[in-house]
């Protein structure tokens, strides 16, 4: 390779490492597994399953989110002064990177959290859950 091919490559590249990608794997996950429950915008159905916009129960219970996306939730919970009751099933097929990707982006949009977790701290969390 010569010596302006290789500037060309460097320059291209760098040129390429300023546009900012959007990483939407999250966004993505949450339409495919959450959407059609919980809603496009969280905003959840009715009394019989609960909002994930404004949702007190996110904020109380954040330690909780990871375990409860991974593995679901069945017992009586409630949120912002609605008791739900629907089981929730958990999302066992996703691996930790896919459910990394998904809680930050609950996290992010409907709670206001930054910075992400990593995929090491899900897999912790994963690991803890009852």
């Amino acid at each position: 390779m010569t010596l302006r091919n290789c500037l060309l490559l460097l320059s291209l590249v760098g040129l390429f490492s300023c546009v900012e990608v959007a990483d939407n794997s999250g966004a993505a996950a949450y339409k495919e597994h959450c959407a059609s429950c919980h809603g496009m915008n969280g905003e959840g159905l009715g009394n019989y399953i609960p909002p994930l916009y404004e949702a007190d129960y996110l904020i109380e219970h954040e330690n909780e989110l990871v375990c409860i996306i991974k593995y679901g939730l069945n017992e009586q919970i409630t949120v912002n002064g609605v008791e739900y009751s629907q089981p929730m099933g958990g999302l066992t097929q996703l691996d930790d990177a896919e459910v990394t990707n998904l809680i930050n982006f609950i996290r992010q949009k409907w709670m206001g959290k930054e910075p992400n977790l990593s995929i090491k701290e899900v897999s912790d969390q994963i690991a803890s859950c009852d």
